[in-house]
């Protein structure tokens, strides 16, 4: 391919085998004052799954096992670090995204499971 061709930076649509669910946090006036926290689906869509290593971080005096992955997905602008990932009971936290620009066809998730988002 010729440098700069999109070609070299197309989508690797078929290395994205994995559905997941992207959801956004809602907040509802729970009557009392305050607002209850929930998430909500917004969007499912095909990713390029890519799991990293573990590691055993302490959590209330005890292990707690995390495995971080990247999604890489198409580009989409509505996806931000205040989201998460669900992939079936799997729940894995944005901590960043990384965008290699306007002509980039992906977008590269982040994400680390079992953290707080």
């Amino acid at each position: 391919p010729i440098p700069g061709d999109h070609a070299v930076n197309a989508f690797p649509i078929g290395d994205a085998r994995q559905r997941i669910v992207l959801e956004s946090k809602v907040l509802a006036a729970d009557g009392g004052g305050g607002y209850a926290e929930s998430w909500e689906p917004y969007a499912v869509v095909w990713a390029v799954l890519e799991m990293e290593s573990g590691s055993k971080p302490l959590e209330a005096g005890r292990p707690e096992m995390r495995v971080s992955g990247r999604f890489i997905i198409r580009r989409r602008g509505d996806v931000s670090v205040n989201h998460r990932v669900r992939i079936g009971a799997r729940l894995f936290g944005i901590r960043a995204i990384v965008d290699a620009g306007p002509q980039s066809p992906a977008l590269t998730l982040l994400c680390e499971e079992g953290a707080p988002s």
